[in-house]
């Protein structure tokens, strides 16, 4: 072969090995479930792709457990309880609260629970989760933790059916504090049990350990940093 050639060709190899690493350093895929998307990660997500035009950028909304790896995202929002032992987490926004609540009508034809094992008394409205369990009504009192599986008298797997269900008097239902606000502030739901339940640690950005995060990454949980 002629030289020249060759060493057009190893040129040629170069230059394409440089954009390709160029393309993925200027990508970022980003998985999560609903409340995170709507409440912490969209405002972020778009804040970013309209700073960095360059930037392509996918949002994936799932709320079951995502493989980031196996999946190919750079990065993945979720509670830091759900997460694989080899990844690397970042705290991304404030701590959050769960709630159990009723509506008006119903409180007033069932007495407010006073602990967590007065639900066993009341109608129920349960959750599933994306993996298909049912939520347990997990409680924190005075470093006492109490975990219950109440029976539902009917089993939802969306957040807004949850509040739909507790706003229709169907039973209560523990939710996140976020969720209920706007029912809360406005009278369609009552909370009880608020002494049984304390902040946690909200969510956590993750990502592999295995693998330097690309530059978007970098940028993207800079955005968060700024904000906690």
């Amino acid at each position: 072969m002629d030289p020249r050639r060759f060493s057009d060709l190893i040129t040629f190899s170069r230059v394409a090995e440089t954009r390709r690493f160029t393309a993925a350093a200027q990508s970022l895929g980003v998985t999560c479930g609903k409340h995170a998307a709507d409440a912490l990660v969209w405002p972020a997500f778009s804040k970013l792709l309209a700073a960095h035009p360059d930037i392509e950028g996918e949002l994936s909304v799932d709320d079951r457990y995502v493989d980031i790896a196996a999946e190919r995202f750079d990065v993945g929002i979720r509670m830091r309880d759900n997460l694989e032992l080899d990844m690397i987490s970042v705290p991304v926004g404030p701590s959050l609260r769960s709630v159990v609540v009723g509506a008006p009508e119903y409180l007033d034809a069932c007495k407010a629970p006073d602990t967590p094992r007065d639900l066993s008394r009341h109608r129920c409205i349960g959750f599933r989760n994306a993996g298909g369990i049912l939520s347990p009504w997990s409680f924190e009192r005075d470093g006492r933790t109490e975990t219950v599986r109440v029976t539902s008298s009917i089993i939802v797997n969306d957040g807004d059916a949850l509040v739909a269900s507790a706003c229709a008097g169907m039973g209560l239902a523990y939710m996140l504090k976020d969720l209920a606000a706007p029912f809360l502030q406005d009278g369609q739901l009552i909370e009880v049990l608020g002494n049984w339940s304390p902040p946690f640690s909200g969510y956590h950005a993750y990502y592999s350990s295995r693998r330097h995060p690309p530059p978007a990454v970098t940028l993207f949980l800079d955005l968060f940093r700024q904000e906690i």
